[in-house]
């Protein structure tokens, strides 16, 4: 299976860059399928700028699936979501079909643009929507991400700082999760489409404090955590149920917290 990367941002994965201003139908029609995860990736952005919010999160998602609806070359079309979808769960763990009720902007994005994918899949464009939660591994990653930012302070000797350390996670280590993605297009490829929203979480949840303190023994660090209130537009607790991800795709998070961290400070020395 080859593949074409298309990204904002020129690196040497990239071959073209795509802003929002770019014809999609163009796109659409010179692929067989498509994993779309461009968009705003960050709730405290989403916050400070809500158009820009929608315009990258939902209005793109928007164009982007009216152009496969069209294209005569029907491409599959895999959308990162996220957990944010589901808010302030009542209870835990989090099945894949949860109501949904965001609490932020960025997760109400996210819902816009679930729905354009849903609608296009019930009008038969063959179609899957992955819920991520809080995907960590990347050095690539915007550096102001929880994870990134606390390793670098980290290894720099420098203050943790914690917005709400008991505030509960669900983390998800790169691999395993570009693992369940390449599984999807598989799929959607050989023609099989899921009855839902997949939720890719390991299923384990974590305190922030517990987090940190995995960070600094990877590293061997003596920062020190500084603890300030929680935000209010961010999800106090969330730990998922990823029962779909392993029913339809025989998929599990087989990294547990402590090794992909140790993984994850490797990489960011290395």
């Amino acid at each position: 299976m080859g593949a074409t990367g298309l990204d904002r941002r020129m690196n040497a994965d990239i071959v073209c860059t795509l802003t929002p201003e770019d014809d999609l139908t163009q796109l659409a029609a010179s692929f067989d399928g498509i994993i779309h995860l461009a968009g705003m990736t960050r709730v405290k952005w989403g916050e400070e700028n809500p158009a820009l919010c929608h315009t990258e999160n939902a209005a793109l998602t928007q164009r982007l699936t009216a152009a496969c609806a069209i294209s005569p070359a029907s491409p599959w079309l895999i959308y990162a979501s996220s957990r944010e979808v589901y808010g302030e769960p009542i209870t835990l763990p989090v099945i894949d079909d949860a109501p949904l009720a965001p609490i932020n902007v960025y997760g109400r994005s996210k819902v816009a643009a679930e729905e354009a994918i849903a609608t296009a899949g019930r009008e038969g464009l063959r179609t899957a929507i992955l819920r991520f939660s809080t995907v960590y591994g990347g050095v690539g990653d915007h550096g102001d991400r929880l994870f990134p930012a606390l390793m670098q302070r980290a290894l720099a000797g420098t203050a943790l700082t914690l917005n709400g350390s008991d505030t509960i996670l669900d983390p998800t280590w790169i691999d395993d999760v570009v693992e369940a993605i390449l599984a999807v297009a598989v799929r959607l490829a050989d023609g099989a489409v899921p009855d839902g929203p997949i939720l890719l979480s390991s299923g384990a949840g974590v305190s922030l404090a517990d987090i940190a303190l995995q960070i600094l023994r990877a590293t061997s660090s003596r920062s020190a955590i500084v603890e300030h209130a929680p935000r209010g537009y961010d999800t106090h607790r969330f730990v998922g149920n990823p029962a779909r991800a392993r029913a339809w795709l025989g998929w599990h998070a087989s990294t547990p917290l402590d090794e992909g961290v140790r993984r994850y400070a490797a990489r960011m020395v290395g």
